[in-house]
């Protein structure tokens, strides 16, 4: 009688890491913002979302809306490099930060627009 095992071996998930897109072509609910939940928002349009670094720049599209209700969104850190664009975000859901949180690198203005934003 012949047994055959299998083993399964699980990894820990690696957090993605990725960089805004200097033109994000997704809109999000609002008008004028994009979608940060896009894929298409990030890097080359290839994605994904991060949940590593999330690294904003000198770029178009600096109003962002994040829209993911009924979900936690988590990323370990917003890094703003020198000279970004003054982000807007607009936010609603719940927004967890597992890292390092949010690293400016200039004195650049960020707004944030929320409204259901637990943390």
């Amino acid at each position: 009688m012949l047994v055959a095992a299998s083993l399964v071996f699980a990894t820990a998930a690696q957090a993605q890491d990725a960089i805004w897109s200097s033109a994000p072509t997704v809109a999000g609910p609002f008008m004028g913002t994009f979608n940060y939940n896009a894929d298409a928002n990030w890097n080359s349009g290839l994605g994904p979302v991060p949940t590593g670094t999330a690294t904003f720049g000198a770029r178009s599209g600096p109003k962002i809306s994040i829209s993911f209700l009924g979900t936690t969104m988590t990323v370990g850190r917003w890094t703003f490099e020198p000279g970004a664009s003054s982000y807007s975000f607009t936010n609603f859901g719940s927004l967890e930060f597992n890292g390092a949180g949010i690293v400016i690198h200039d004195g650049t203005h960020h707004h944030w627009w929320h409204r259901q934003l637990l943390l």
